[in-house]
């Protein structure tokens, strides 16, 4: 049996988020140009990474689940999440973790969005560095 220290399982991983942070980027870029033409590059990286971060925190590990969430941090808003109806979804227990993202898109309704939308707090993306 093969086992890895938390350093060496670190150093296989870091490569590979990367990787899927630039992935990230280049879905960001086309699927939301509104939110992010004029950004500078550094400025679009470091955000997305913030927002993978987020997701990761979550509990979201599958790739789908966190461009999801990554997308709604960027079309709806970085703080989308904290509204009530979302937040009760990722405290449900009977909702896996990668299910969660999916719960979202079925279950919040326009009007809901629409709320989501006015309370979007920009500046929360201060605190991508």
């Amino acid at each position: 049996m093969i086992v890895l220290r938390k350093a060496q399982l670190e150093a296989i991983q870091k490569p590979a988020m990367l990787d899927f942070s630039a992935r990230l980027v280049a879905f960001i870029q086309e699927e939301c140009p509104g939110q992010v033409d004029g950004l500078p590059a550094d400025v679009l990286r470091k955000r997305v990474l913030w927002a993978q971060t987020g997701a990761q925190r979550l509990g979201l590990t599958w790739e789908n689940s966190i461009t999801l969430f990554v997308a709604c941090m960027f079309q709806r808003g970085p703080n989308f999440f904290q509204h009530p109806s979302i937040r009760r979804i990722f405290q449900d227990p009977s909702i896996l973790p990668n299910d969660r993202m999916h719960a979202v898109m079925d279950s919040v309704t326009r009007e809901e969005w629409a709320e989501i939308e006015s309370r979007r707090d920009d500046s929360l993306w201060e605190r991508a560095r």
